[in-house]
C-alpha cells in the first residue's frame, strides 16, 4: 500500500471509528457510566490521546510502550454485525487483530484483567462500531464482573476527548489483549503440606478434594478446594456444622464479608485419623498447616489464614479402643498386643483394648483351639500374606462377638478403626473391627406332671410355662409333680425369678414349688399362674408382689374331703427358697399344714343352692335340704337330691322314734358330710 493510501486509511478510521460516540449521539444505555466517579486510578494515563476511541488507544500504547496498533480499516467491509472501520474489528477480524507475537488474547471471564490491558467491546444499540478502551482495574474477584471494570478511553462522551477520569461501562466486552511484556507470572495459589493442599483454581489431580466455596463472598471462591492425599470423608458446610461429624470453623474476622464466613465449617467423620484446627494468625507450631490464600480476594486478609492438622493415634467406640502408640493412659482396660512380626511398619506397639475383661487373645499363627477367633487381614496390603493367619480370639460364650471389615464400618455394630500412621500402605484407612453384643437364647419349660397317687396311667400332666432367659444363662420353669412331691425345676440361672405350676391328675397331684431363676421378670410367673387358673376355672387372685398369693383351690370330685393346693410364687426376694416354699399356712386353710405342702380342711360354703342351666362342671357342692333328711347336690349347674348318710347311733335313734314326726329344721352347725356322684 502506498504512503498516500495508508494516510487516507488512517484518516478514514479516525473519522468513523467509534462514530456512535462522535458522529452520532449514543443512546442513554450506551452512555451509562460516562460520568467519572471518585475512584483512585491504579494506572498512569498521562499519555492517553484525544480523538476517536481507536485513535486515543493507538496514541497511548505508542507513547507508553512503543507498541503500534493496526488501523481497523485493514479489514474491508463489515464482519458480521461489526461495521467497517469499527473498533470491534480488533476482535472479529484476523486482519485487524493485534500482533499475536506482542499481545496475548483472553476471552472475557476466562481470567482477571489487569492494568493496561486493551479491552474490546461489541456493537450495541445505535453503535455498530463497538468500542475500545484500556483497563485500569477490576473491582471484583469475579473475572466476569464487567460492571465492576474501570477503564480509560477517549470519545466516550462523543466529544473526541480523553475521559477526565476512569469510569465503568455497562456492556459485556468480547475480551481483552495483554502485552506479553506486562504478563505477570501467575500468583501461586496452590499450597501443600503433609499430604494436604489448598487450591484456588479447581481440584488437585490425584487427591481427594472438597469445594470450600462461600456463596456470600464474591471474590472468586467458587473454584477453591481443600484436598487430602487419602480420602478422609471430608465435607464442607456453608450453613453451620454437620450433625454427627467433627467440624472446624473456617472464618476470617478481618474479611469485608466476615459475617458470611461465620457459619463455614470443614468436617471430618467420627474416628478420623486427623484432627483439624483453624488459625487466622499464621501457622500453629507443632502442626501440619496449609495456607488458604485466594489472590483474587479483595479483602487482603487471607495471607495469614491456615488450616492445621494433627495425627490421631487412638480410636474408641462402645467400650473398645485401638491404640497405635502403646498402652500409656489405658490403665484399667484389658489390652492385647496385635503385632504382626512380619510387617515392619511399627505394629509392635499397637494394642486393642476392652473396658470390660473378655479374656481376649491374639494369635499371629492361626486360630486358637477352644476359642472363637476372628481373622484380621488386609488383602490390598503389600504384605497381605503375612496377615492371613492373624486372629483376635475370645473364649467360648463371651458376651461380645467380633467381625472384621476391610471396607468400612458395618451397619448396626460397634466399630473401631484400626490405623497406624506409620503404616506405609494407605489401604488400612478402611479397616475396622466391629463388635456385636451376644444375647443368650431363651430357656425351655419343664416337663409335665405324672399320674396321681392311685398309680393310674392317667393322661400326662400339662407342661409348665417357659422361663425367660436370665442375665447369666438359660432358665427353665418348674414342672408339674407326682402326688406328694415337689415339682422338678429346670436348669436355673442365678438371680431372682418365678415359679410355674404344672398339674397332673386332678385328684392326686399337688403343686410344685421351686426357685428356678429367670431374668427377674416375676410378672411372667404371675401370668403363668393366671393361665393355670383359667384352665382350672378358679382364680382367687394375689394380694401383692411380695405376699403369698391366694391359693388356687380345685374342688375334687373323687375325694371325700376338699383339697387345697399350696401354690407359692418365688418372688424377687432374697428370702425366697425352695425349703420355705410351703412354710406358711395356705390361704383359706382352717389350720396350719402338718407337713410341707400338706393339705388342709376348710369349711364349706353355706351358700344357698340356686338352680341353673343344664350342664356338668368338674366341681360338686352339696347343701342340706329343707327337711334335713336329704341333700341337694350340685355338679356344675346341675342339682339333684341325695339321701343323707347317717351314723349308726343316729340310725338307732331313728328306729326308736319311728312313727314320731321329725322336725323340719336346718342344722345349726356346718354340715361336715360330703357327697359324691
Amino acid at each position: 500500500m502506498s504512503p498516500r493510501a495508508t494516510t487516507l486509511l488512517l484518516v478514514a478510521s479516525a473519522m468513523v471509528a467509534c462514530s456512535s460516540y462522535g458522529v452520532a449521539p449514543a443512546d442513554d444505555e450506551e452512555r451509562t457510566g460516562e460520568i467519572a466517579q471518585a475512584v483512585t486510578a491504579q494506572g498512569d494515563w498521562s499519555g492517553y490521546g484525544n480523538g476517536q476511541c481507536v485513535i486515543g488507544a493507538q496514541a497511548f500504547y505508542k507513547n507508553r510502550f512503543g507498541v503500534a496498533l493496526k488501523p481497523t480499516g485493514v479489514q474491508s467491509g463489515n464482519v458480521g454485525n461489526c461495521a467497517y472501520l469499527g473498533a470491534c474489528m480488533y476482535w472479529v477480524s484476523n486482519a485487524a487483530r493485534p500482533d499475536p507475537a506482542v499481545w496475548d488474547r483472553h476471552d472475557w471471564g476466562s481470567t482477571k484483567p489487569q492494568t493496561y490491558d486493551l479491552v474490546i467491546y461489541p456493537p450495541s444499540g445505535n453503535n455498530p462500531y463497538g468500542h475500545v478502551a484500556s483497563v485500569d482495574h477490576l473491582e471484583s474477584g469475579d473475572p466476569g464482573a464487567y460492571g465492576a471494570l474501570w477503564i480509560m478511553d477517549s470519545n466516550f462522551n462523543g466529544n473526541e476527548l480523553k475521559a477526565s477520569a476512569i469510569h465503568t461501562y455497562n456492556l459485556k466486552p468480547y475480551g481483552f489483549y495483554r502485552l506479553k511484556s506486562l504478563a505477570k507470572p501467575p500468583v501461586p495459589c496452590d499450597t501443600k503440606a503433609g499430604g494436604f493442599a489448598f487450591s484456588c483454581d479447581g481440584p488437585e489431580g490425584g487427591m481427594s478434594c472438597v469445594n470450600v466455596n462461600e456463596p456470600g463472598d464474591p471474590d472468586s471462591w467458587g473454584d477453591n478446594n481443600f484436598c487430602s492425599k487419602a480420602d478422609l470423608g471430608m465435607k464442607w458446610s456453608a450453613a453451620g456444622p454437620i450433625a454427627g461429624m467433627d467440624c472446624t470453623n473456617v472464618a476470617e474476622g478481618a474479611e469485608p464479608h466476615a459475617a458470611a464466613w461465620k457459619d463455614n465449617f470443614l468436617c471430618l467423620p467420627d474416628q478420623a485419623p486427623f484432627a483439624f484446627s483453624w488459625s487466622s494468625a499464621g501457622p500453629t507450631a507443632g502442626k501440619t498447616c496449609v495456607n488458604w490464600s485466594e489472590p483474587a480476594d479483595q479483602g487482603g486478609s487471607w495471607s495469614d489464614n491456615y488450616l492445621c492438622a494433627t495425627s490421631v493415634n487412638r480410636f474408641s467406640n462402645g467400650g473398645f479402643t485401638f491404640s497405635a502408640d502403646g498402652t500409656a493412659g489405658l490403665e484399667g482396660k484389658e489390652c492385647v498386643s496385635v503385632n504382626e512380626p512380619n510387617d515392619p511398619d511399627t505394629w509392635s506397639d499397637n494394642v486393642f483394648c476392652s473396658d470390660a475383661p473378655l479374656g481376649m487373645k491374639w494369635s499371629a499363627s492361626g486360630p486358637l483351639a477352644g476359642m472363637d477367633c476372628t481373622n484380621v487381614a488386609e488383602g490390598a496390603e503389600p504384605l497381605a500374606d503375612a496377615w492371613k493367619d492373624d486372629y483376635l480370639c475370645t473364649p467360648k460364650g463371651a458376651p461380645w462377638r467380633f467381625t472384621w471389615s476391610s471396607a468400612g464400618q458395618l451397619a448396626g455394630k460397634t466399630c473401631v478403626r484400626w490405623f497406624d500412621h506409620a503404616e506405609a500402605s494407605p489401604t488400612w484407612l478402611d479397616n475396622w473391627m466391629c463388635a456385636e453384643k451376644v444375647v443368650p437364647p431363651a430357656g425351655n419349660g419343664g416337663a409335665g406332671g405324672s399320674a396321681g397317687a392311685a398309680g393310674k396311667a392317667g393322661a400326662p400332666g400339662k407342661a409348665g410355662a417357659s422361663a425367660k432367659a436370665g442375665a447369666a444363662g438359660k432358665a427353665g420353669g418348674a414342672a408339674g409333680a407326682p402326688s406328694g412331691s415337689a415339682g422338678k425345676a429346670g436348669a436355673a440361672a442365678p438371680g431372682p425369678g418365678y415359679v410355674t405350676v404344672g398339674v397332673g391328675d386332678d385328684s392326686a397331684s399337688e403343686s410344685g414349688c421351686s426357685t428356678g431363676g429367670g431374668s427377674g421378670a416375676w410378672e411372667a410367673g404371675l401370668l403363668a399362674l393366671a393361665a393355670l387358673a383359667r384352665r382350672r376355672k378358679r382364680l382367687l387372685g394375689a394380694r401383692g408382689p411380695h405376699e403369698t398369693p391366694r391359693a388356687v383351690e380345685p374342688f375334687g370330685a373323687r375325694r371325700a374331703r376338699r383339697r387345697v393346693w399350696c401354690t407359692t410364687l418365688a418372688w424377687a426376694s432374697a428370702t425366697s427358697s425352695s425349703s420355705s416354699c410351703c412354710s406358711r399356712r395356705p390361704t383359706g386353710c382352717s389350720r396350719p399344714p402338718r407337713s410341707r405342702c400338706s393339705r388342709c380342711e376348710r369349711p364349706r360354703s353355706r351358700r344357698a343352692p340356686t338352680p341353673g342351666a343344664a350342664g356338668r362342671g368338674w366341681r360338686s357342692r352339696c347343701a342340706p335340704s329343707q327337711s334335713g333328711s336329704s341333700r341337694r347336690c350340685r355338679s356344675g349347674s346341675r342339682w339333684w337330691a341325695r339321701p343323707r348318710r347317717r351314723s349308726a347311733a343316729r340310725r338307732s335313734r331313728s328306729r326308736s322314734r319311728r312313727g314320731s314326726p321329725r322336725a323340719a329344721s336346718a342344722p345349726s352347725s356346718p354340715v361336715k358330710a360330703r357327697c359324691s356322684r
